[in-house]
């Protein structure tokens, strides 16, 4: 275990989580000021929307930072030794303490931030796409309950 816990520590692990986290959070906010956009075409009142905006975002805020970068490390090394033998384990320590197994690790990481980002994009474009039906169903199903709870 204290062989990934220094593999992770030699990758820099820790950083390249925060950094991710901080892409989420970017990415969060935007689709949280998409949702208020929407808000906005639907009709919603601008003075409700301006009343909304810190909430919405600190929605956003609290789910992005709902993990600890520092416990995913952990987690990333205790799965390392769940997979590598004792062998491999001190190979991949030599490896990623070099300049050459930093940067491989570090091509690895920066691909997979910018996978997460696109995919990140398309579900907010999704959503925002999405967004007017489903506040439409929303006003539809509002309405039928108040005309309900008139009747």
């Amino acid at each position: 275990m204290v062989r990934a816990a220094r593999i992770a520590q030699a990758l820099g692990l820790e950083q390249v989580l925060k950094d991710t986290q901080a892409l989420h959070v970017a990415s969060t906010r935007r689709a949280m000021q998409d949702v208020l956009l929407e808000l906005k075409k639907n009709g919603i009142p601008e003075s409700v929307i301006s009343d909304l905006n810190a909430t919405v975002m600190q929605f956003g805020d609290d789910a992005s930072l709902a993990w600890d970068p520092k416990e995913a490390a952990r987690i990333y090394a205790t799965g390392l030794v769940g997979i590598l033998s004792e062998k491999e384990l001190i190979a991949a320590e030599r490896l990623y303490q070099t300049e050459t197994g930093k940067k491989s690790y570090l091509a690895v990481a920066n691909s997979q931030a910018r996978m997460i980002e696109y995919i990140s994009s398309k579900q907010n474009d999704a959503m925002k796409e999405k967004m007017g039906a489903l506040l439409a169903k929303i006003r539809e199903v509002a309405s039928r309950t108040q005309k309900s709870a008139t009747n």
